[in-house]
């Protein structure tokens, strides 16, 4: 695709809170949602966005109100693979539609910065300085979008009239899960959104308890909770009826097509592909410890120098569901053992929030923005 076809239009602006008024070194937070929930979600961050300097723009992803539906043409690229179909050659083949659907997604993402360069002039980042340039966050499932952001960046189209790479401060993965990371989750561990023998309505119902729990988790693998707390209720217990609908899109067609992204990721080791693209130097990778395929994908290209200096934020709730804490730990663990071979890393930084759970934005906004934007990395 040429780089002035813009896909960005295919998305779906939830709100805009628009430039602070007086600001020339305002932050662009740019918010994209998981699973089911859309940009209705982060609504409860749109009042703190003059407090911390920033336009806040909630982004729908396809298939959500406000974006295009997929295409049929779209939906027939998306790779089949049926479970326990082990054939190195079909889990090849699925991993490179899958690569290349995920490039299409995170383009669109890209092409939506793009456009809004161009159309509003926003500040670039500033070297050194935590002002600035665009944070694009992505919660839950959209933590992969964030890890295909840094990963596909450098492959995006040049333009000659904007470099993202000056803009794109930050990408956050928030509170991502083992799957998004490409990880693979510990045998017994148990999923609502994937035990067929619940009804839809009972297997919602599990779902919303599971994932918007409160947990006291241990500090090690072993020691981490699967039950949620009495107290504090799960935050989706706390809402309304009305609020539920302002903030849901319940289609059983794009969750179940988020699902089985995250699914053949892992299975096909795409995602893991995907994070060590971003994080290591593509020739100096570490060994995988994900169990994943090592399909030949198609490598990152070199591409501007500026991409090498976006930060990566991973944002995790220490009382989020028992998959978020277990991932970090991995992750953890995985950038010790890459540090001592010397290779580049990507600027990580991992921020902990202590009492957060996997709905920090909605319970707690302030300490949302704060891991969001500022510098400290455990509050």
């Amino acid at each position: 695709m040429a780089s002035n076809e813009s896909t960005g239009q295919r998305l779906g602006v939830f709100h805009d809170t628009g430039a602070p008024e007086g600001s020339a070194d305002y932050t662009t937070l740019v918010i994209v949602h998981g699973y089911v929930w859309h940009g209705g979600v982060f609504t409860r961050l749109l009042p703190l966005a003059k407090e911390y300097n920033t336009r806040v723009i909630l982004l729908n992803r396809r298939g959500y109100p406000g974006s295009a539906p997929y295409t049929d043409e779209e939906l027939a690229s998306f790779p089949e693979l049926p479970p326990g179909d082990v054939i190195q050659e079909k889990v090849d083949e699925a991993g490179k539609k899958l690569d290349v659907w995920m490039r299409e997604r995170t383009y669109e993402i890209l092409h939506f910065l793009e456009d809004l360069v161009k159309a509003d002039s926003i500040p670039q980042t500033q070297p050194g300085k935590n002002v600035g340039g665009i944070v694009v966050v992505g919660w839950s499932f959209a933590a992969l979008m964030a890890l295909s952001i840094v990963s596909y960046g450098p492959t995006f189209p040049a333009n000659n009239d904007v470099d993202l790479g000056k803009y794109l401060r930050r990408v956050v993965m928030h509170d991502p899960g083992l799957g998004v990371l490409g990880y693979i989750a510990k045998e017994g561990t148990y999923q609502p959104a994937l035990d067929v023998s619940l009804s839809e309505e009972q297997r919602a119902a599990a779902f919303d308890a599971w994932i918007g729990g409160y947990y006291a988790h241990g500090s090690t693998l072993d020691s981490l909770a699967s039950m949620p707390l009495a107290e504090p209720p799960s935050t989706i217990s706390t809402l309304s009826p009305e609020e539920k609908v302002a903030m849901t899109h319940p289609f059983p067609d794009v969750t179940v097509l988020d699902l089985k992204v995250t699914e053949l990721g892992v299975r096909t080791g795409l995602t893991a592909t995907l994070r060590e693209r971003a994080l290591y130097d593509k020739n100096k990778l570490p060994g995988r410890q994900d169990g994943g395929s090592a399909n030949k994908l198609e490598e990152a290209g070199d591409g501007p120098d500026t991409w090498r200096e976006v930060e990566l934020r991973l944002v995790w709730c220490e009382k989020s569901v028992m998959q978020v804490p277990y991932g970090m730990m991995l992750l953890g663990l995985e950038l010790e053992e890459a540090r001592k071979t010397g290779a580049w890393i990507r600027d990580v930084r991992i921020v902990r929030v202590k009492e957060g759970n996997h709905f920090v934005h909605w319970d707690h906004p302030a300490l949302a923005m704060r891991a969001f934007l500022r510098d400290e990395l455990e509050f």
